[in-house]
């Protein structure tokens, strides 16, 4: 979903039953629309349980975040080239229909390495394809959920992921 809802500090808004997991500085994206617009920024991302958004650094850009629900992804695919900055590619279908195609993405990690933030990343989609996309499995569920997480998570130490200790408010619309 392109621009989805963000706080006054430029954080996505938690929505009831989602935990967020953890969130990346230093990541440079590029999202084609099938049939329609290229949309590039500069900025981090936060990986939920339900779904992936990355944010502009700078929020005048009317262009402010993207929202891939981790549900509607496929061909998803970390790559480490020789060259260049890891990255994270995949296509997700628009959610409701709001845009007019399919829109492949890519995600690239242009501070630090990436070995707590794709694994993590990787994990979820595939607890969630698990449980035939109805949300994580059980038992991922729970130790995200009991703030376990930290405690069972690789982390890179060339990697600046942040993972989340305590929850943000849910947002109230």
């Amino acid at each position: 979903m392109l621009n989805p809802p963000l706080t006054i500090s430029g954080d996505p808004c938690r929505v009831e039953g989602e935990f967020f997991v953890m969130k990346r500085k230093g990541v440079e994206f590029e999202f084609i629309v099938d049939k329609g617009n290229k949309y590039t920024g500069k900025g981090f991302a936060v990986l939920t349980t339900c779904r992936l958004v990355v944010i502009q650094k700078d929020l005048t850009n009317p262009f402010k975040a993207f929202d891939i629900p981790l549900a509607f992804l496929r061909k998803e695919e970390f790559k480490q080239p020789i060259f260049g900055s890891n990255c994270i590619t995949g296509i997700v279908s628009p959610l409701f229909n709001i845009l007019p195609g399919d829109i492949s993405f890519k995600i690239w990690f242009t501070l630090g390495g990436s070995g707590t933030f794709a694994p993590a990343f990787l994990n979820m989609v595939n607890s969630l394809r698990r449980n035939q996309n109805k949300g994580l499995d059980s038992k991922t569920m729970n130790i995200i959920a009991s703030g376990q997480f930290s405690k069972i998570a690789y982390v890179d130490p060339n990697d600046p992921t942040v993972l989340f200790l305590e929850q943000p408010s849910v947002c109230n619309f």
